[in-house]
């Protein structure tokens, strides 16, 4: 599936978790690729959390923010927090990236 993060169309694949691209990690962006991969073990409410977290690193890195990881990782938690708590779902995202394939190569 792809998803727009200010003007630039990101593909956003659900990949293995032993795939290396994710270096261990539940999530990871690549910038220059306009890629997010998140790890396919992961239940819907991580997936929603995971995929938070990923925007929330191409956004740093695309606006030079030079927010460390443990920095963004807070903003994840508090925005995921405020949505959830104001009955905004990150649902509809997560069901398209289950539904949608991604189209890229990889």
């Amino acid at each position: 599936m792809s998803l727009r993060l200010l003007g630039n169309e990101f593909v956003v694949e659900i990949v293995n978790r032993d795939d290396t691209r994710l270096q261990g990690s539940m999530g990871k962006v690549f910038l220059g690729h306009q890629l997010i991969l998140l790890a396919d073990v992961q239940s819907r409410d991580q997936l929603r959390s995971t995929v938070l977290h990923e925007i929330l690193e191409s956004c740093n890195m695309m606006m030079n923010l030079d927010l460390g990881e443990h920095q963004i990782a807070c903003l994840e938690t508090a925005l995921y927090a405020v949505l959830s708590d104001n009955g905004v779902s990150l649902e509809s995202l997560v069901a398209r990236m289950k539904e949608e394939p991604s189209g890229h190569p990889g």
